[in-house]
């Protein structure tokens, strides 16, 4: 493996001295730990499938930590392997003065509580003027929110297999909304080889969520960079039901969301 390599790999992560399940892509070593999530990063129920399996990485970009990166690009497909890293090459030492309070008001105004009735609960992800941290502590009127990483000054050890490299111009598109994202069900992927392009018709949920329009820039920053794509077409499709047309109009339209 090495850099700007896109594989697949079977994860699981503890924290080195409690022996503490912190993230893993198998259900079964989530089940075996009592580790099940409950919630996703808007605070919806999890569909559990959709949660595990070999996840997207792309070495050398940032998306993991320095300590394990490396290990990973010093082995190749089909290795296992066990790693212990140090805060200072995983998620770095924490910063108390990253951990603010801000009134319920500020906080209500956030894109996570548009939803009416949405309320705030200890753990959620938040984004606050573009920095992401969680919920530490609720109450009446204040919420406290962390934003150091939820790891920092942690040693963690991390169990790996390398399942597989990923190559081709559709297959990476795919693994890279899967990586940014979190997901690709819904996703349609058509790459265009003369043109050097590909057209993504994004999911349903993508038109309401959030976290979607936090990822997308640096989504098409990576497919610029991994797959050489000269042109992305982000497209979103709306198709008019048999049912009667509701009251606010809406009828067939197709929007397309280019990058150049």
């Amino acid at each position: 493996m090495q850099k700007g390599d896109l594989i697949y790999l079977d994860l699981d992560t503890f924290i080195v001295g409690t022996d503490e399940l912190v993230d893993t892509t198998s259900m079964e070593v989530a089940k075996a730990h009592d580790a099940l999530p409950d919630h996703d990063h808007e605070g919806m129920d999890h569909v559990m499938e959709d949660h595990y399996g070999p996840r997207a990485v792309l070495l050398g970009h940032g998306s993991l930590p320095q300590g394990l990166d490396e290990a990973l690009q010093s082995a190749a497909v089909g290795a296992q392997g066990t790693i212990e890293v140090p805060p200072e090459k995983a998620f770095g030492d924490r910063d108390p003065k990253l951990v603010e309070v801000l009134s319920r008001q500020e906080v209500s105004r956030l894109p996570e509580f548009r939803r009416e009735g949405f309320e705030p609960f200890m753990g959620m992800p938040v984004t606050v003027k573009g920095r992401r941290g969680y919920i530490t502590g609720v109450t009446a009127g204040r919420i406290r929110i962390d934003f150091n990483n939820r790891l920092a000054g942690k040693t963690l050890r991390y169990v790996y297999t390398i399942k597989n490299k990923v190559t081709g111009p559709a297959e990476q598109v795919t693994a890279l909304i899967e990586l940014h994202y979190g997901r690709k069900e819904g996703f349609t992927v058509a790459y265009h080889e003369e043109e050097m392009a590909a057209t993504i018709t994004l999911s349903e949920r993508c038109k309401t969520d959030f976290g979607w329009q936090a990822v997308k820039l640096a989504l098409v920053r990576d497919l610029r960079a991994v797959v050489d794509l000269r042109r992305i077409d982000l497209v979103e499709t709306y198709v008019k039901s048999d049912a009667p047309e509701s009251d606010d109009g809406e009828d067939d339209s197709k929007a397309d969301d280019s990058e150049e």
